[in-house]
């Protein structure tokens, strides 16, 4: 994420076109930035969602009141599973 973040700094005064003689590289500067953000978007938000949604170790019971309930087992070392 450092990276990434740094990266975008760098390429911002070339995206603005402040940068003397690198003009020219704005448009790939845009793209860079654009694609910097998006990733790490997708890494730290999406990603995860995705995988807690089709995680199949989570198991959902219908409570007594109707709340939904997580099951959760102890397992054979003393750890909980979920």
């Amino acid at each position: 994420m450092m990276t990434a973040f740094g990266t975008i700094a760098g390429m911002i005064p070339i995206a603005l076109e402040q940068a003397v003689g690198l003009e020219r590289l704005s448009p790939i500067a845009d793209v860079a930035i654009g694609g910097l953000l998006i990733g790490t978007f997708l890494t730290l938000v999406y990603v995860p969602m995705m995988a807690y949604s089709t995680d199949p170790r989570k198991k959902v019971k219908k409570g007594e009141s109707g709340e939904n309930v997580k099951m959760v087992k102890e397992g054979e070392n003393g750890n909980y599973e979920f």
